[in-house]
Formats: structure tokens, sequence, C-alpha cells
């Protein structure tokens, strides 16, 4: 099963004035298959295709509850991957880590105090985190930085997203100027990539069932990429900004957005609809189907669609929520600002 976490990026880190793109500068895992000396800029072909990836759910059916846990930090918290119903990893400023093992959320040894800003696994034993100027990853045991200086001073690492171990993508950039970086590990190299949106990454997400995988960038600009071919633009809806996306196929996503929107792409289609105020803007979306679908963000405004129309619901949190992830197994978890952790019950 691929997910992906997804951060509202605008909320966690500042961008400077700087362009361009810093030669990487160390690795420091010496055991590491990445050469980050080898960062090369995307050619005339770009990896094989991949097999098509099962999303590996079902629909979770009766509408959950969402309850607040037991948190051991108060730092911001802006990325939630969730692995299994014993194996859930968030990550927030200042380096923080956290686990779940099942029964709970414990700190974990952190070998940055960098901010970091998103996390993807392919599997318990494999896994991956974007920090401010590089990427750290998981090998079972332990996190261990395996690259730096993927970007210049002022600009930052965003977010990390995935298909398998040998197709993990990560996107930043910076505001202003405007500038947009994707990168590519393929299992070998990290590869440069052209930013179809020449705009500030701010999130990545794969379809739940592997076919595409989606791009957010600064003033709600997206693009698409589907598997085995490039990165293209896409139309994006009209209106409020979008802010945060799930898709469960490559021809459905849901995109939260600013003053209480949301909106719905379906076969190359945008439908907007406001379901809450001003005050409500949403940073997060995730669902375990295209009937149960979740939209969370300012002031712990949460709402949820079933497959025919919006509902507000109540939640236990006025924190602003940063991050969803789950799967129907272990229904979801959501992160937010102030160490906030909320878990799904069903």
């Amino acid at each position: 099963m691929t997910r992906v976490s997804i951060v509202l990026a605008a909320c966690v880190l500042g961008c400077g004035a700087r362009s361009g793109l810093e030669a990487p500068r160390e690795s420091t895992d010496a055991g590491a298959l990445i050469d980050t000396d080898v960062l090369r800029d995307a050619g005339a072909h770009d990896a094989a295709p991949l097999p098509e990836l099962d999303a590996g759910r079902e629909e979770c059916g009766e509408l959950g509850h969402w309850v607040e846990v037991s948190s051991p930090t108060t730092v911001d918290l802006v990325a939630v991957h969730v692995v299994a119903s014993d194996d859930a990893w968030t990550v927030g400023h200042g380096g923080t880590m956290l686990h779940w093992d099942g029964a709970a959320w414990s700190r974990i040894e952190s070998p940055t105090t960098e901010n970091l800003s998103g996390v993807w696994f392919s599997d318990a034993e494999y896994g991956w985190i974007a920090s401010r100027y590089g990427a750290l990853r998981w090998d079972g045991a332990r996190w261990t930085i395996v690259a730096r200086g993927l970007v210049g001073v002022s600009e930052a690492l965003n977010i990390v997203a995935g298909r398998a171990r040998d197709d993990v993508w990560f996107g930043g950039g910076s505001v202003s100027p405007a500038v947009g970086l994707l990168f590519q590990w393929g299992g070998t190299a990290i590869t440069r990539h052209a930013s179809p949106t020449e705009m500030q990454v701010t999130s990545l997400r794969a379809s739940e069932d592997g076919s595409a995988l989606w791009a957010l960038s600064a003033l709600g600009r997206m693009a698409r990429r589907e598997t085995g071919g490039a990165w293209e633009r896409i139309e994006e809806p009209r209106g409020e900004v979008s802010t945060a996306l799930w898709s469960p196929t490559v021809r459905e996503a849901w995109a939260a957005a600013s003053h209480g929107h949301v909106h719905h792409y379906l076969d190359g289609h945008w439908a907007s609809e406001r379901i809450a105020g001003d005050d409500a803007s949403f940073y997060a979306a995730w669902g375990s189907s295209a009937r149960d679908v979740w939209v969370m963000g300012a002031h712990g405004m949460t709402a949820h669609y079933d497959g025919r129309a919006w509902e507000v619901m109540p939640a236990p949190t006025d924190a602003a929520i940063f991050a969803l992830d789950g799967t129907c197994a272990t229904d979801g978890w959501a992160v937010g600002a102030g160490g906030t952790i909320l878990r799904l019950a069903r």
C-alpha cells in the first residue's frame, strides 16, 4: 500500500529570496546507497514504468469520530504516515520524530534539529523524511541523514512522497523568487526534474491505487505524473486556493482549500463547494474511499464527505490540524499545532 503524508508548507517553513540549486555538500551516511555527488538533471528517458499498485484497503464503513490522544511533545507536528495498526510516524519542528507502536506515541532519537516537513514509508523497514535542506532514511532500525545540500540556503524541501522503494520524490523551492524544485530517488541516484508548475512545491501525494503522483504548488497550481509518464501541468480549480490533496485514483481527487472550500476533481473537471465559513481554511485531506473523505484545518475545523454531501463534524480540539493519514484497519491519525494528535475511532 502506498500513501504519503501531506502538509501545508506555508504553515511550517519560511522561504527567502534566493533561487538556484547548490551542489550537494555531503552525505553523512557512509553506508548509504545515495551518491549525493551525482545530482542529475532529468534527461530524455525517465524511470521504467512501474506496475500498478493495489491500494490495499477497503472502505471503512461506519462513520468515525475524532478523539485527542496523549502527545509527548508540544512542538508543531506537520506530517504523518500510517504504515500499519502498530506502526505510524509523525514529524515536526526542531527535528521532532514520534512513533506509534500500537499502544502509545513516543519520541525517537533524531540525527538533526532541522525542521522536518514530510514523512513517507514504502514498508516498515524503509522510509524517508524531508528536512529543511535534505533527506533522512529509515532502514528498519534508525534514521540517518543520507542527502544534504539539495537546495539553496533560502530554499527548502517541503514534502516527500513515493510509490516504491526506487520511486521516491521530494518537493520544495522558494516563494520569492518563485522556484519549484522536484527531486527523484530512483534507487541509485537523486535526479532533479523541472517543476511543471514553476512554483514552490508544497505538497506531493500518490493516488491510493498507485496510478499517479500529484503535486501541489504555491498559489494552488497543480501537476500530475501518471505511472511511467512525465509530469504534466493540470488545470487547477477556480476560486479558493488549494492547500492539500487526496486521491483514490488517477481520475479522481479532493483538494482542501481556503475559506471553507473543497474542490473535487473527476475525469478532468473540477467542481467546487463551500462547506464552511471563511475562517474554516482546510489544511489536510485524507480518505479511505471515494465515499469516506475527511478534511481538517484551522481551529480544528473538521468536515466529512459520505459520497453524497459534506457535513461539518465535531472535533476535540481548536488547534490547527496540518496533516491526515490512515487506513481502514487503523482508522486515521491527524496531527497539528502544539503537538496535537487526534485518532479516528470507528
